[in-house]
């Protein structure tokens, strides 16, 4: 039943169900078969509810002599875990319970991912020491181990060690057929590429999600990926679309009960307001993640909008209502070492420090290598600094390489500032050169950079789910978007989307 569930197949979930007599179950399937009716038939989000009932369950299934039934069940609820915003109580239950029934607790992954997913925060420590001493392996099912891990790596905030993880399963799901988890994969990729800065490719794999997700029976993921798109979208200024997946997004995700993925929806809107400029607005909207009355409060996401709440509370001369925020992100940041928030704490660390930023520019752009949006906007904002202190030549240094790496990412809002920025350095635009890629729309990208690596166009429509007629009329207005006369050319027209070129320094 769980194939048929990762294949996309609720009309199959559905016939097994038709034939399962609940009355053969032992309490762990049937908490299980409760999970799978909510998923496929009901479509709700039942949060850290099954989860809570299946902890003692599980102990007393692994204590029997089944520990790898009991630890897979813990593992296939985990990530609701992290989604429910649970008690400390309910999230160490889960935890310990793993942890009781584990013979090895530094080879296993399943018991990685329930440390990571369900208690972030208070196994941090653990999950570090169990990620290094993972052995690699070569599983016969490699793609699913890579999908786990890097949900590991996602959860405890270092997106740069999930991204290569999950990139090769998504290309795996999809070789395979496996379209249920590939919605699954691709969302996370997308998030990951949020996370991380790199928009274009993140608004490529959320629209194919979106694509596929209503005939696989997972709405959730649909909308988590309309939010993702809208982020992208956000950063690429076309603020009026993103507005409308927030609103269709938000709509579901209250209907579904699954209040606290709507912190989701509060990082896309603080998005468009601070492309927008309105800064204040992006404050007020970020702050509803932190209050925890509030139906969009999550515990853990808090810490991946520290630099956008920073930077925004400066801008509307608000820092003095973000106090509390910050010290919270600053004892997050000490108990739990989390990567992606370390990192944006060292990026907003000029901001906070505006009567002698320099130093805190200097450490950033030499601890943000992995990070190529924060990066980029590190390079921007100390080019505008050493601008307005007549230090023309590094600020167009600076500036320089903020206008070359910020539109390959896909921030184009900000890469026009930097060029505006470069013009009042006394730098003429003409000397800057083009992009043409960027007018690609994520879809058209994604076709491009497959034809780019050689793919037919009835190999293309296969990953894609095309027709290879569909592939060619896409190509042809392609060619002309990037001022080119055919496929061979594809490559070196995309060649400046290289994550290399993010860390210039």
């Amino acid at each position: 039943m769980h194939q048929a569930v990762d294949l996309g197949r609720p009309d199959l979930v559905e016939e097994i169900l038709a034939t399962i007599d609940v009355a053969l179950l032992d309490d762990l399937e049937n908490n299980r078969l409760g999970w799978v009716r909510d998923v496929t038939r009901n479509g709700i989000y039942s949060g850290a509810a099954h989860v809570m009932a299946l902890a003692p369950i599980a102990r007393k299934i692994g204590m029997s002599g089944e520990p790898e039934r009991a630890v897979g069940a813990l593992r296939e609820h985990s990530l609701r875990m992290w989604w429910s915003n649970p008690t400390l109580e309910e999230r160490l239950a889960v935890t310990e319970a793993a942890e009781a029934v584990t013979p090895d607790p530094h080879d296993d992954v399943g018991l990685l991912m329930v440390r990571a997913l369900a208690t972030p925060m208070e196994r941090a420590g653990a999950v570090a020491e169990h990620l290094d001493r993972l052995r690699p392996q070569v599983t016969q099912d490699q793609s699913v181990t890579d999908f786990w891990v890097a949900l590991v790596a996602m959860a405890v905030g270092d997106y740069p060690a999930a991204l290569p993880r999950i990139l090769s399963a998504v290309e795996d799901f999809r070789r395979q057929g496996q379209f249920g988890v590939l919605v699954q994969a691709l969302t996370a990729s997308t998030w990951a590429d949020i996370h991380t800065g790199i928009f274009l490719r993140a608004q490529a794999s959320a629209e194919e999600a979106i694509r596929l997700a209503p005939d696989q029976g997972q709405a959730l993921f649909y909308v988590t990926c309309q939010l993702a798109s809208a982020t992208a979208l956000a950063r690429r200024g076309d603020l009026e679309s993103a507005e409308v997946l927030v609103a269709s997004a938000e709509r579901v995700l209250r209907e579904r009960g699954a209040a606290p993925m709507l912190a989701m929806a509060q990082y896309a809107r603080g998005s468009i307001s601070i492309t927008g400029g309105r800064y204040g607005e992006a404050v007020d909207h970020l702050l509803r993640i932190f209050d925890p009355s509030d139906e969009c409060f999550h515990l853990y996401y808090r810490s991946l909008v520290a630099a956008d709440l920073i930077e925004a509370a400066v801008h509307a001369g608000r820092l003095d209502d973000i106090k509390e925020q910050l010290a919270t992100l600053e004892e997050h940041q000490r108990r739990t070492a989390s990567k992606i928030l370390t990192a944006q704490l060292v990026y907003a660390a000029p901001f906070l420090h505006e009567e002698d930023p320099e130093e805190h520019y200097i450490e950033a752009l030499d601890s943000l290598r992995a990070w190529p949006f924060l990066s980029a906007r590190t390079q921007l904002s100390y080019g505008m600094w050493l601008r307005r202190h007549r230090r023309l030549a590094e600020a167009r240094h600076r500036l320089r390489i903020a206008a070359g790496s910020l539109p390959s990412l896909g921030a184009i809002v900000l890469a026009a500032s930097a060029r505006e920025e470069l013009r009042a350095a006394g730098e003429s635009p003409t000397t800057l050169g083009s992009s043409a890629w960027v007018s690609l729309t994520a879809h058209e990208l994604r076709i491009a950079q497959l034809a780019a690596k050689g793919l037919s166009n009835r190999q293309i429509g296969d990953q894609m789910l095309l027709s290879h007629r569909t592939v060619s009329t896409h190509l042809y207005k392609i060619y002309p978007k990037l001022g080119i006369s055919g496929r061979g050319q594809l490559a070196a027209a995309l060649s400046e989307i290289n994550d290399d070129r993010h860390t210039g320094t």
